[in-house]
């Protein structure tokens, strides 16, 4: 049972090409290529409240600040 279903999932590609060619239907464009968007930035104010609340290391979160001001350019 096995094989024959191998077999016949293998016959898929070749019709689907067949049927595409016979209508003339082609490819679109490629998408563009995904660019992950950066991390939201985090208000050094905030960043404070965080790490006393959440008890948050105090390097991982200065470093955000740090990246935030020079994203946002907010210097507070």
């Amino acid at each position: 049972m096995a094989r024959l279903a191998k077999e016949v999932l293998a016959e898929i590609p070749d019709q689907f090409l067949s049927y595409m060619r016979t209508r003339g239907i082609k490819p679109g464009p490629l998408p563009p290529p995904y660019t992950p968007c950066p991390p939201p930035a985090i208000h050094p104010l905030l960043a404070r409240r965080l790490l006393s609340t959440r008890r948050t290391s105090a390097c991982s979160l200065m470093s955000h600040s740090r990246k935030c001001l020079t994203v946002c350019g907010d210097a507070d």
